[in-house]
């Protein structure tokens, strides 16, 4: 099983953490005045997609939001373990989920 956890950092990136079989790797994507999807995606095609944007304006500001989606249309979300934490920087929940080592990680650049 691998670890990713998913958080907001500072106003306009995403940080992606994942601790896997062989070790810790990640990356940052930018977010900035706009959200950032990240997508998990299984080698059958199946997966889900995790939504970051920083300050939404129905949250007041100064704060990040992290959701799940599905891939698409009647494709369910993994049945993977998956909990809220808020991130280690105070202004961001963390989604941490346990998936299979073979899961990739990505997101499509803008």
């Amino acid at each position: 099983m691998a670890t990713i956890t998913i958080y907001g950092s500072s106003d306009d990136l995403v940080d992606v953490e994942i601790q896997g079989e062989y070790g810790q790797k990640g990356f940052e994507a930018d977010a900035y005045d706009r959200g950032r999807t990240i997508f998990l995606t299984m080698p059958d095609g199946t997966g889900m997609r995790v939504y970051a944007e920083y300050s939404p304006t129905d949250l007041g500001g100064g704060v990040w939001m992290i959701g799940v989606a599905q891939l698409g249309e009647d494709q369910p979300i993994p049945d993977w373990p998956m909990k809220f934490r808020t991130a280690e920087n105070g202004y961001s929940p963390a989604l941490v989920i346990e998936t299979p080592e073979s899961v990739t990680v990505s997101y499509e650049d803008w």
